[in-house]
């Protein structure tokens, strides 16, 4: 979970109409991280599980929660039976076969992927309110 400041609202908040239009530039923005931070799990999983099938990769789904303020949630889920395994691990764990996984460490490819995605994240949502701001002045003159 990240938690952002919102830079430049007080310049908006001078316009009419300016949490629809910041709302509208949040939602854009919320989807595109969204997908970068699916896409890069992807990748992560590639490169680091020993035998990919391709079956985790392609079990992603990202899901808008809320796009208005002041709280913008989204997630990332990977519906694989297996995915919280692959990303945390299942070291010293019997699954439902009775199978014992001395050694299982977790790949954190979503973890990962988050934290080397944070900064784009951040500079993503400030794009949104700088589009924000362009919409509302070219509305206002």
């Amino acid at each position: 979970m990240a938690h952002f400041y919102i830079e430049g609202l007080e310049k908006l908040q001078k316009f009419d109409e300016w949490q629809f239009v910041l709302e509208y530039w949040l939602d854009v923005a919320q989807q595109q991280c969204l997908e970068k931070l699916a896409k890069d799990a992807q990748s992560n999983i590639k490169e680091y599980a020993k035998n990919p099938t391709g079956e985790l990769e392609g079990d992603f789904e990202t899901e808008i929660i809320s796009y208005t303020m002041p709280v913008i949630e989204g997630h990332v889920v990977n519906t694989s039976p297996y995915a919280m395994r692959r990303e945390y691990g299942f070291s010293g764990m019997t699954d439902s076969l009775g199978r014992y996984y001395e050694e299982d460490p977790g790949y954190l490819y979503l973890t990962e992927a988050f934290h080397g995605d944070y900064d784009w994240i951040r500079a993503k949502y400030k794009w949104a309110v700088n589009k924000a701001l362009k919409a509302l002045k070219a509305i206002a003159s």
